[in-house]
């Protein structure tokens, strides 16, 4: 499913991509970490995404997933130094 192992997989990973609250829960409270994630998520009463999937489904891969926010938080660090850089600069 558009890449995905299957269809849970993919609606977990599509809702954490395009919705604020899960993708920041992702990228900058979990740092792309699945286990992370959950535990942040659980916190705020967060437990499926908005169509149904339970974050403990044994259907969701959450390698897959960890693997694809991992890969983004290489991106997010040159971002995040460029922000920084910038700060900085206005700083001197």
């Amino acid at each position: 499913m558009n890449g995905y192992e299957n269809w849970e997989t993919w609606n977990v990973h599509m809702w954490i991509g395009n919705d604020e609250t899960f993708n920041r829960l992702m990228t900058q409270g979990a740092k792309g970490n699945w286990e992370q994630f959950k535990a942040l998520a659980m916190q705020f009463g967060i437990t499926k995404t908005p169509d149904g999937v339970s974050f403990e489904d044994p259907e969701v891969n959450h390698y897959e997933i960890s693997e694809a926010y991992a890969e983004e938080k290489e991106e997010c660090s040159v971002l995040e130094g460029r922000r920084l850089q910038k700060l900085r600069s206005y700083y001197i």
